[in-house]
């Protein structure tokens, strides 16, 4: 055998073997990325993960031991304010024990009770109203209406973000926002300071079409946690109330849409006047509410079938209200298609009394424009709340002025003020598709407390929704729960036998829950569609970098292995012909 075959066999041999290597770490990172194998119960391993979703609850299939993959894969690994965090001691007696009594028959069914072994009920143990140390919970809903993307991106870099803002420094909190995905409006309105009209408004498609307008950017804000509500499905308000241009086909196109790009949105909110037929949840409750058709399957305007299949579970149905501080704010709603869903309380204004020549008339006074905002967070009220241990949702729209400035010195002033009563431990504030989701949870759960050997167990079986169905809670579901208890350091808590994961564990000197979300006060704000692509397309570059060539045998392996051969082939042809004409040069001489 001459030189030129043994070059050439040990070539491909490499080549071989690396594309060999290459393809079984392939295989293992899609393992990795599929794999249902549970890490130990104790494991404080956390995946991100990469769909949105926006609180619905989901009934989870799961099983015994194999519960852990479910419940401790978990995308946020943060920590909570105000705590001295001890971890519980791993015993794996206590382990054996676990297994033995807490799993149930059918873990997978939230009916199936777990027979405990000589319970003794615990003494001091009870569910806290809210997590650790709050004592009132508050969600700003803001509505899209005269919404631009310039005046988004001030409200809400000064709400959620720590940077500096035109409105002062960012306050850093956890509100979210609404979007249209259509706008069929033909009212005349200026909505920006420099003469933007309604056709400017910022939506999901232009008009009424399928082309995108500001979609890409409502996705990366969904996606990002700026946004988690339907304001209806668009902007359809009408000079002629009695004319329309909404369609049932828009809504299954947007739902289509979104279900492609793996977003849910779990909140609808009612808009505008009675050419928005199709909203949905208050017919019949007088006679103006009675255009509303979202619901009747009889009528060409019917999709809340569409809406439920997105993932749309609680809705405001156009009912004001002028209280304040709620126990729970969710209460079921019949719809006219069979279906039940839930409704919840905004705070809107103040009931008030016109008194006429002869006759006195109640009316509202609206408090939801952002000039008023100052109003509807009043130290007053807000003390009201955290004396009373109360639940709150503030309706406003917070982009709906035409003014420079979106908020106005008042509003500004009453938001830092919140914002400080949240760092005193007083007041939690949360998107609302968090707070909706904590109020079900905490008011529909079931679990089991036991005492054995000196350690308290709580057990939680299920989250008893009569709405949607029982379902097996996850650790991201169960977000806040906080139970009160004597002895923290000897207390368990799990998920039909199934600890809770340490990074997730929280604990105070008398409590022990779950940790609320992490803060995230990174400024997501784009300022066009052409910036977001670039942001998009850097991320990519810098995840890709040194690493293409195995990114290309991952997606493809075929492919990568085929690119490799034929380099690994060319450089053993350009060797083997370059020493052939050495040879034959020596020759002719």
């Amino acid at each position: 055998m001459n030189l030129r075959h043994r070059v050439l066999g040990a070539l491909c041999a490499i080549t071989l073997a690396t594309v060999t290597l290459l393809n079984a770490g392939a295989a293992q990172a899609n393992s990795s990325a599929n794999d249902s194998s549970s890490p130990p119960p104790n494991s404080s391993a956390s995946v991100s993960s990469g769909a949105s979703t926006t609180g619905a609850p989901v009934s989870s299939a799961i099983s015994s031991p194999a519960l852990t993959n479910a419940l401790s894969l978990d995308p946020y690994n943060g920590h909570a304010p105000v705590v001295n965090v001890s971890a519980e001691s791993v015993d794996p007696t206590l382990d054996a024990y676990i297994a033995q009594v807490a799993y149930g028959p059918n873990p997978n069914d939230p009916a199936s009770v777990p027979q405990v072994i000589e319970p003794i009920a615990p003494d001091g143990v009870s569910l806290r109203l809210f997590p650790y140390p709050f004592k009132a919970m508050l969600a700003i809903e803001s509505d899209a209406d005269h919404m631009t993307l310039r005046k988004f991106n001030i409200v809400h870099e000064f709400l959620n973000t720590k940077a500096e803002t035109p409105l002062g420094r960012g306050l850093g909190l956890d509100v979210s926002d609404s979007f249209f995905m259509y706008n069929g409006s033909n009212i005349p309105a200026v909505i920006d300071y420099q003469g933007q009209t309604l056709h400017d408004e910022m939506t999901f498609f232009k008009g009424t079409s399928h082309q995108l307008n500001d979609g890409a950017i409502i996705l990366h804000y969904i996606k990002a946690g700026w946004i988690d509500t339907f304001h209806s499905v668009g902007d359809f308000s009408r000079v002629n109330q009695h004319t329309t241009v909404f369609k049932r086909s828009q809504t299954a196109y947007a739902m289509a849409y979104l279900e492609r790009h793996g977003v849910h949105i779990t909140i609808f909110t009612d808009h505008g006047n009675q050419s928005n037929v199709g909203n949905f949840g208050a017919y019949g409750i007088d006679a103006f509410e009675d255009y509303q058709q979202g619901d009747n399957p009889s009528s060409p305007y019917y999709v809340t079938d569409l809406l439920h299949h997105e993932g749309v579970r609680f809705v405001w149905p156009d009912l004001f209200s002028d209280r304040y501080s709620y126990p729970t704010m969710i209460f079921p709603i019949p719809l006219r298609d069979g279906r039940t869903m839930w409704g919840f309380w905004r705070f809107t204004g103040t009931l008030r009394i016109d008194r006429g020549h002869r006759l006195w008339r109640y009316d509202w006074t609206d408090l939801w424009n952002p000039s008023l905002l100052a109003q509807e967070l009043t130290p007053a009220r807000l003390n009201e709340l955290v004396q009373t241990h109360g639940f709150t949702v503030i309706a406003t729209h917070l982009e709906g002025n035409a003014d420079k400035n979106p908020l106005s010195t008042s509003a500004v002033e009453a938001l830092t003020r919140l914002a400080h009563m949240q760092d005193r431990g007083q007041i939690l504030v949360a998107r609302t598709s968090r707070l909706l989701q904590y109020n079900l949870v905490r008011q529909y759960l079931s679990y089991q407390t036991w005492v054995h050997s000196g350690t308290t167990f709580i057990n939680v079986l299920s989250v008893n929704d009569p709405v949607d169905g029982a379902f097996v809670p996850t650790w991201q579901q169960m977000r806040g729960i906080t139970f009160n208890v004597r002895s923290p350091g000897h207390t368990v808590l799990m998920i039909r036998g199934l600890r809770l994961p340490r990074n997730l564990r929280y604990v105070s000197a008398h409590t022990v829950g779950v940790k609320w979300y992490p803060p995230d006060t990174k400024n997501y704000a784009v300022w066009s569609t052409a910036e977001l692509a670039l942001q998009q397309s850097q991320r990519q570059a810098d995840a890709g970098g040194t690493m293409n060539v195995l990114g290309l045998v991952r997606s493809d392996w075929w492919l990568g292995s085929l690119a490799i051969l034929v380099i690994v082939f060319g450089t053993v042809w350009g060797l083997t012909r370059r020493r052939s004409r050495r040879k034959s040069r020596k020759g002719r001489r």
